[in-house]
Order: structure tokens, then C-alpha cells, then sequence
């Protein structure tokens, strides 16, 4: 029996906004925009905070930031508009100070600032938006420690009513009604690792997969973009034949009583995989990149989804 399965890859959600911090998008001191708002948004590294090839969640690195050598990304000046925002990113705090940002976007201390810190109450996550010096905030996000080295996705959604949204590795962490909607102005100081307030710490710790876009996200969107970054599926099947993966760059290990698929599904032009096998005590089980839970029995022959 041969059970074909194809798998959708394309990830096509338009950002104005995107570092992935490849290391194919660093050239000397210049990372480079891969949103469509190409060169024109590509950022600068300040005391030369490096990428890290092996310390990541998506495609071949990740920014690490040093707190102690004032490292951080700098953007150039863009314009909000009042169609939804939404920010999206890997994140993680290794023992970092009180109110270091993982991002801090605006023109001055307290002036029109979007920012997304470490709280000063605790070692959790708050975020701010500044309609020029008024303060709307949220504090405790993720009411646990976040400064303990653990990689996290967040992302979060403000829509042109004010309603804040915030996810946590594709899931609803929080939602508030109402707060504000940044002003749609120009923002001249945009930092990744660095707060617009001179006092604050820099960012001791990494992010990986930066998106800025400019409408909100879906919860359908933000889940495949978590799943992007849980880019290694395991196959386990028992009591095998054969098993055949049409796909020239991804690898196979077999044993002795079962064969374990890694997929490297992230970058990848994946078509399909085909199994052959016996019928007893097997089946195909995939999680897809948009969280869709899919598996095949293959002694009843019925596909479920769920």
C-alpha cells in the first residue's frame, strides 16, 4: 500500500517588516529586510551583536544581544498607518535587567513609543503604547518567569479600535477591550535590544524571526507562524516494509523494529511522502505547520483530521 500525503509549505503573509536573521541576510554591520518594504527597512547592528547558528528556532540563526557590550538592532524611521498592527517573534530573556525590550519603537523617551519589555515587578513581560506622552500598559503577561533562558513566541495584535491581543506559542494568552491605537505617525528611534529611555538595560538574551505587520493577525496566522518555528516532525512507525520520502534534502534513520522520519519541513520544497507497509499496527501521524493534526489508519483506511 502506498499512502501519498502532500504538504503545503508556502508561508505567505506579507510583512512590512521581517528579519530572520539567517545568516545569509547579515552583511558586515547591515541586516537585511526580507518584508515588503525591502531595503529601505534594513536595520543596522550596533556593537556588533552576533548570530548564532545553533541557538535558534527558525531557518540558520538568531540574534544574540549582550547586555554588557550595549548591543542592539537599529530600523530605519517608518510611518504607522490605522489598519491594525501586529508584531511577531521568537524571544528569549537569559538573566535580563529590568525593562529591557525586546523591542522599543517610537521617537523619544515617552513620545509615541510601542515597546514590549521585561517588567520591573517581576521577571515578566509587560507592553506599552505611547499616544505622545500618555501611557497605556499591560504588566504580568505571562504571570510565570520568563527571564530563564527558554526560547518563546509571542505575538501581539493591536486592532484600529484599540483591542490588544497578545499570543504565546500559538496560542491565546490574553486579551484586553479597548485600551489604544498608537498614533500613525512617523517613528524615527526603533530598536530591537534597546530602550528609547537611557536608563534602562539592554537586552541580555536572543530573538529570532521578527515580523512587523501592518494589520492584524488572525489566530489561524499567528499559529502557522508558531509553527515555523517547530520545524522538526517525527514520524514513528513500527513493523515497517519499506518507506520511500520523495524529497532529495531530508533524511532518514531506520532501525532495527521502526523507522523515525526527521523532516526538516522549514525551507524545504517538500512534495509528498509515500509509505509502503504492512497493514497490522500502523499508522501515518502528522502535525502540520498550521497546527491541523492529521493521521492516517492504515487497517481501517479512513483519514482523520482533528
Amino acid at each position: 500500500m502506498c499512502i501519498r500525503y502532500f504538504i503545503p509549505l508556502e508561508f505567505d503573509l506579507p510583512a512590512l517588516i521581517y528579519y530572520s536573521f539567517d545568516t545569509a541576510t547579515v552583511s558586515g554591520s547591515t541586516l537585511l529586510n526580507l518584508g515588503s518594504g525591502g531595503a529601505a527597512y534594513n536595520a543596522q547592528l550596533i556593537n556588533s551583536p552576533a548570530i548564532s547558528s545553533s541557538d535558534k528556532m527558525v531557518g540558520t540563526g538568531a540574534m544574540q544581544f549582550t547586555s554588557s557590550l550595549s548591543q542592539y538592532v537599529q530600523i530605519p524611521s517608518f510611518t504607522t498607518g490605522t489598519s491594525g498592527l501586529s508584531f511577531a517573534f521568537w524571544f528569549k530573556f537569559l538573566y535580563t535587567g529590568v525593562h529591557s525590550r525586546v523591542f522599543d519603537f517610537g521617537n523619544d523617551a515617552g513620545s509615541d513609543n510601542i515597546l514590549f519589555a521585561r517588567w520591573d515587578g517581576n521577571e515578566d513581560i509587560y507592553i506599552s503604547t505611547f499616544r505622545r506622552a500618555a501611557r497605556y500598559s499591560q504588566t504580568s503577561l505571562f504571570e510565570q518567569n520568563v527571564n530563564d533562558n527558554t526560547w518563546r513566541h509571542a505575538v501581539w495584535t493591536i486592532d484600529p479600535s484599540g483591542n490588544w491581543v497578545v499570543y504565546v506559542n500559538g496560542n491565546l494568552l490574553r486579551s484586553y477591550g479597548s485600551v489604544s491605537y498608537p498614533n500613525a505617525v512617523t517613528r524615527t528611534l526603533n530598536y530591537l535590544g534597546k530602550s528609547n529611555w537611557g536608563r534602562d538595560a539592554y537586552l541580555n538574551g536572543a530573538i529570532d524571526e521578527f515580523y512587523m505587520f501592518e494589520y492584524v493577525l488572525s489566530a489561524d496566522q499567528v499559529k502557522e507562524l508558531f509553527y515555523l518555528g517547530r520545524n522538526r516532525v517525527v514520524f514513528a512507525l513500527p513493523y515497517y516494509n519499506r518507506v520511500s520520502v520523495h524529497e532529495s534534502d531530508d533524511t532518514f534513520i531506520l532501525h532495527s523494529s521502526y523507522v523515525i522520519l526527521q523532516l526538516l519541513l522549514f525551507g524545504l520544497s517538500l512534495t509528498s511522502l509515500c509509505f509502503f507497509s504492512r497493514l497490522n499496527s500502523l499508522r501515518l501521524e502528522y502535525l502540520s505547520h498550521t497546527g491541523v493534526f492529521y493521521w492516517y489508519d492504515y487497517e481501517t483506511a479512513i483519514n482523520k483530521w482533528r
